[in-house]
């Protein structure tokens, strides 16, 4: 192993913070980092701590190309998405690169690709017995079965607006019809190993989300929840750094969507004690890992802007 580790982040531009957990990892395990982000774009926040590579998007024909050939010139150690269609991407080369010394942390490409399609990840959700939001009441939701967040998210009251949205769209196929669900909704991180192993999972409260991004959340314990994700997270396939979202409603939680990938509160979740960025170096150096990590519940997370400037650059 040398002496230090090249990690590569796939759409993690504005993830600074997270960026920086791993700088802190780095040094509880006396390893030197060397941080690379690929991004469209060649100026990003994450540009404080790593160098960006200009990369096409990942869900072109192009990209795993330019990520076999940018890995044989830069000998990554470890790729990490942290975008949707990343996970999709990195999964479908996982092999070949594995082959070549690096090591893909994204879990296999059945689970990645179903997980980013909501319709299928709905089906994938049914056939594995976990509740998920019904069809038959009013009001609904229609969500872009490939998007993210809240963007493009619609909300019809009956029929009659229902009919008139769906007669609005070229392709009716392209979304998920699902009824409103009522009641708190909670993330839980996990981390599985390599070797399929559940480290950890804990659940956050999101009290407050802009643009479906947690802005404030609150670590607490949820022994139904924990239960769910405990068998969600035990099927075989995930790996890695996972992100499930849940509404826990009168009847119970349903399951909305699982994120094989660093969520966007996860933060939080590492500062309670889910310390994945080191789980990660450990993995890669052959060290072990805890069984069962302890977290620290009713921690608050808010947050909050922050600049970051680079002169002379444009």
């Amino acid at each position: 192993m040398r002496n230090v580790l090249r990690i590569l982040f796939l759409g993690a531009g504005k993830r600074l913070s997270l960026l920086e957990d791993f700088l802190t990892a780095g040094q509880a395990e006396e390893i030197k980092l060397s941080l690379y982000c690929a991004e469209l774009e060649p100026h990003a926040p994450a540009g404080a701590v790593a160098k960006i590579l200009q990369a096409p998007r990942f869900d072109s024909n192009d990209f795993s190309k330019w990520l076999m050939a940018q890995g044989r010139v830069t000998n990554f150690d470890v790729i990490i998405p942290n975008m949707d269609s990343a996970t999709v991407a990195l999964s479908a080369v996982r092999k070949p690169l594995i082959e070549s010394g690096a090591w893909p942390v994204v879990s296999s490409a059945p689970l990645c690709r179903q997980m980013e399609d909501k319709i299928e990840a709905d089906r994938w959700f049914s056939a594995h017995g976990f509740t998920v939001p019904g069809r038959s009441g009013w009001p609904r939701i229609f969500k872009r079965r490939l998007g993210f967040g809240s963007r493009g998210q619609v909300t019809v009251s009956d029929d009659s607006e229902r009919t008139q949205f769906l007669a609005s769209i070229d392709d009716p196929s392209s979304y998920i019809e699902q009824d409103v669900v009522k009641g708190q909704e909670y993330s839980v991180d996990a981390y599985v190993a390599r070797d399929g192993r559940l480290v950890a999972a804990m659940p956050r409260l999101r009290m407050e989300v802009i643009d479906g991004e947690v802005n404030t959340s609150l670590s607490t314990q949820h022994p139904e929840i924990a239960a769910i994700s405990q068998k969600l997270f035990s099927i075989d396939g995930w790996q890695g750094p996972l992100t499930a979202q849940f509404i826990d409603t009168i009847n119970g939680p349903v399951l909305l969507e699982v994120n094989p990938r660093f969520g966007g509160g996860v933060t939080h979740s590492i500062h309670c004690g889910l310390d994945m960025p080191r789980w990660i170096l450990r993995e890669r150096l052959g060290l072990p890992l805890p069984i069962n990590a302890p977290w620290l519940a009713g921690s608050l997370m808010m947050r909050c802007r922050r600049d970051i400037f680079f002169d002379q650059q444009i």
